[in-house]
Order: C-alpha cells, then sequence, then structure tokens
C-alpha cells in the first residue's frame, strides 16, 4: 500500500508536468485528479487547499531547479569549469530535460509577480539566493570571495541571458538560441577574467 508521502510525491510529479506546460493558472485539479488516480477531495486532503497545492509545486520547482542545475557543482572547486558546468545544466533545464515545458519558474513567477502570498514569497528567497550564487560564481573568475557590482551586473545578465534563450529556443523556435547564448556568456566570462 503506498504511503501518504508517496502518494503526495506521485500528485506533486503530475502536477509538475501539468505547470511545465501551462503554469499554475493552467493547473487543471480535475486533471490532475485523473492522472493521479484520485478524486478532487483526495487532493485536497493532501493539502488542504488549492493555495497549499500551489506552494508545494514552488517548493519542488525549487527543489528539482537546485537538484538539477546546483547539486552536482556544489562540491567543486569554484571557478571557471564550475560556472560552465552549472550554466551547462541549467540550459538543459530550460530546454526541458527536467520537465516537458521546459522550466517552470519564469512562467510561475509572472503568474505569482501581483499574487502576494507564501507561494511568491518562497519563489523569491530562491531566485534571490540563486542570482547571489551566481554573482558568487562571478567572483571567484576574478579570484575573490567578495561579491562585488562587477558580479552583480553579470548574474543579472546571465540570468537574463539564460531566460531570454528559453524564450528564443521554445517559444520563437529559433535554432540558433544557443549559439546567441554563448555569444553573450563568452563575453560575461572574458569581462570577468580579463584580459
Amino acid at each position: 500500500m503506498e504511503s501518504a508521502e508517496d502518494t503526495r510525491t506521485r500528485i506533486i510529479e503530475a502536477a509538475l508536468v501539468q505547470v511545465s506546460l501551462g503554469g499554475l493558472n493552467g493547473l487543471s485539479l480535475s486533471g490532475l485528479a485523473e492522472a493521479a488516480g484520485m478524486s478532487k477531495s483526495g487532493l485536497y486532503a493532501h493539502f488542504g487547499s488549492r493555495e497549499g497545492l500551489e506552494l508545494a509545486l514552488v517548493q519542488a520547482i525549487v527543489d528539482r531547479f537546485r537538484r538539477d542545475v546546483w547539486a552536482a557543482h556544489e562540491d567543486e572547486e569554484p571557478g571557471e569549469e564550475r560556472l560552465r558546468g552549472i550554466v551547462a545544466d541549467w540550459m538543459k533545464w530550460v530546454g526541458g530535460s527536467a520537465l516537458p515545458g521546459g522550466c517552470p519558474i519564469t512562467p510561475v513567477a509572472a503568474e505569482l509577480d501581483d499574487s502576494p502570498g507564501p507561494a511568491r514569497d518562497l519563489l523569491v528567497v530562491a531566485e534571490k539566493r540563486w542570482v547571489k550564487q551566481i554573482a558568487r560564481e562571478f567572483a571567484a573568475l576574478r579570484g575573490s570571495v567578495r561579491i562585488a557590482a562587477a558580479d552583480e551586473q553579470a548574474a543579472f545578465e546571465l540570468h537574463n541571458a539564460i531566460v531570454g534563450y528559453g524564450y528564443f529556443a521554445r517559444f520563437l523556435g529559433d535554432a540558433d538560441a544557443a549559439a546567441r547564448f554563448e555569444v553573450v556568456f563568452e563575453r560575461l566570462v572574458a569581462g570577468a577574467v580579463g584580459p
């Protein structure tokens, strides 16, 4: 017999697929209940409310991103090789290696932008931590452990370039999106390392 935790995990996995394809607003509780092989009231028994489900989904997205993009590199020595590995895994994540609709963070962030609450707060904290981690990576390229304004700028530009890559590659179907991203990334690395 499946435990309550296993059932909850199965529901979240099915919901993550839906959210990656249609965002939180596209999450159909009827469809999710059907995919999970249970009733809508059974879903609510695990999460208490739609808001509880959304909070659990945002946490699952953050956890999945951390696992797929950061965890493999966390114990590596800071520097260019680690940054390149992180970026390669980040591009795979955006491209859809983990979920069929690609990275769900950007659409979920857009949906939660004007919706204060725990799900939005959780995502904001996670994204700020991630951008700060990327700034640390750029600081390491300079041989420093202290983040400078230039590192924050590089992290800002890298984050936006990867989001842009996802938009151009997935939405616009631009076959050159990865190559265009690489130009931006190499420019950022060269700027951080210096002549």
